[in-house]
């Protein structure tokens, strides 16, 4: 990877300084000292430590994506000389948009994270028309905070609801009470105004009213055993703190930290799939199988024979060092702002929409390049195939998918050798699954902010940090990827071409 630069400059490797830490630490695992030397030199903070495994448990994907991003920022707010904090997301993190526009979405989290929490078991409220305009009050101030607005600029609550577009908090409230109606009058055991009456708030201190309480469980529930007679002994040490908080004091802390967190200021931009590069550090340089480059070797190696996939769709992917490219001038642009933003700048870093290349012109690509230049030991012919009928792809993965594993691993039994086929495909199987969701619908992104990144470039920027890719030879590109993926996954030796390719004509 860094043969080229330990030629042609080896004096910037002086340059690198690594610190070992950890997103998934606090601190992200750095000493004090450590931080302190970063809050000296650093200036400009570029956070891209994600997990890409989508098959993984929620809890530890959350935890590195959303948790390590978090704990990041915290140690950015303590590096008294840093300009910009460029932040990296996959664009594909908002299936639900048709368009997914260069701009945070605030929306979402206040319809997911804080609605729900507003309207908390209000099921059970009882609703006046000033509590109901009381609720409004709230929304519509945040609202406003959300759209960078005050009272000051007289803009009508009509015009604000048009812009943000988010679910009115009475007609939530109202959905809630309608289904908590209809859950009671299911009931069967014939004491449906008891159930009605006698529910248990949660304890509170204030909010909804003092002494709000739904369970027994805590102090509450030892307080009442005991004043009832029927706790009369327990383990317990009475010195011990009693590590409590009212729910709406809780509640109250959790909106405010939305709010605080919402409201931070950092630059971010969103990246689609990234394949090999383009040009640097070498033409066809890629490290892993993900995207087009698994799907064009899988198919030169016989091994994916059939796969859910729409063909005339467009494969949202960019060259590594295209985003890479991006990723500094962006982080240079945003950096040397004289004015800052009032908005975080988000920029959607995608050439769909400047070279448009079909899933089924990767797949054909694959296929003709795996035949003229073959690679070393194919399971089978490249002959694979897309389709987006799931019943055809099912019948097309048993046959040519596990039967053939199944019988080479059966063979491989009775020779005594190890077995390893059905174990590669249920690997495939489970890529392929994952990658469908991408290769079956449509993904449109406005790329307004990255189609303008060179226009604020000089002339040597543009040639340094080159993000139009209008020109490139789109077929010398795909065969680059070819390559890439022969050398430098699957380390095989390209002057064996003519041996591969006359094992291949037998």
């Amino acid at each position: 990877l860094f043969d080229r630069l330990r030629k042609e400059n080896p004096s910037a490797l002086k340059k690198i300084k690594p610190l070992q830490g950890d997103v998934l630490f606090e601190n992200l695992g750095l000493s004090d000292r450590e931080i302190e030397r970063l809050s000296e030199e650093v200036s400009v903070l570029f956070h891209f430590a994600a997990t890409l495994r989508l098959e993984a448990p929620l809890t530890a994907n959350v935890n590195m994506n959303a948790g390590g991003t978090q704990r990041t920022m915290s140690v950015a707010k303590r590096l008294k000389n840093l300009l910009v904090f460029v932040h990296l997301s996959t664009a594909f993190c908002y299936p639900d948009y048709k368009i997914l526009e260069e701009k945070c979405l605030k929306t979402k989290v206040f319809e997911q994270c804080v609605l729900p929490v507003m309207t908390y078991g209000s099921g059970t409220w009882s609703l006046t028309m000033g509590l109901i305009r009381r609720l409004r009050i709230t929304q519509r101030a945040m609202e406003r905070a959300m759209l960078g607005v005050s009272l000051r600029d007289q803009i009508r609550n009509e015009e604000i609801r048009r812009r943000i577009r988010i679910t009115d908090i009475s007609q939530r409230v109202a959905k809630l009470k309608w289904k908590w109606a209809g859950h009671i009058a299911r009931s069967t055991d014939g004491r449906w105004g008891s159930k009605v009456l006698e529910w248990r708030p949660r304890t509170a201190v204030q909010e909804p009213v003092p002494g709000w309480v739904d369970n027994l469980n805590g102090p509450v529930g030892l307080m009442i055993g005991a004043g009832k007679g029927v706790i009369r002994s327990m383990l317990c040490d009475g010195s011990l703190i009693a590590q409590v908080i009212p729910v709406d004091t809780a509640i109250n802390a959790v909106i405010a930290i939305g709010m605080i967190e919402g409201t931070r200021k950092q630059n971010g931009f969103n990246t689609i799939s990234v394949c090999p590069a383009v040009q640097e550090p070498v033409p066809g340089w890629v490290d892993n199988l993900n995207g087009p480059v698994g799907l064009m070797i899988g198919a030169g190696k016989g091994v994916i024979r059939s796969m859910l996939c729409d063909g005339s769709l467009i494969a949202q992917v960019i060259p590594v060092d295209t985003a890479i490219n991006a990723v500094i001038a962006i982080g240079m642009i945003e950096g040397t702002r004289k004015q800052k933003p009032d908005a975080i700048p988000v920029y959607n870093v995608n050439i769909g929409h400047q070279k448009q290349t079909s899933w089924g012109e990767v797949i054909k690509v694959g296929k003709d390049y795996g035949r003229k230049y073959p690679l070393a030991w194919p399971l089978w012919y490249p002959n694979g195939d897309i389709t987006t009928n799931y019943f055809m792809h099912e019948f097309k993965r048993i046959f040519f998918h596990l039967l053939p594993a199944y019988s080479i691993d059966l063979l491989l039994f009775l020779l005594g050798q190890k077995r390893f086929m059905v174990r590669i495909q249920d690997r495939i199987s489970q890529g392929l699954e994952v990658l469908q969701y991408f290769t079956m619908r449509p993904w449109n992104f406005q790329c307004s902010n990255y189609d303008g990144i060179q226009a604020k470039l000089d002339e040597e920027e543009k040639i340094i940090f080159n993000t139009d890719l209008t020109t490139a030879d789109r077929e010398k590109y795909m065969q680059q990827c070819v390559e890439g993926g022969r050398i430098y996954c699957l380390k095989e030796d390209p002057s064996k071409v003519p041996v591969n390719r006359a094992y291949h004509n037998l």
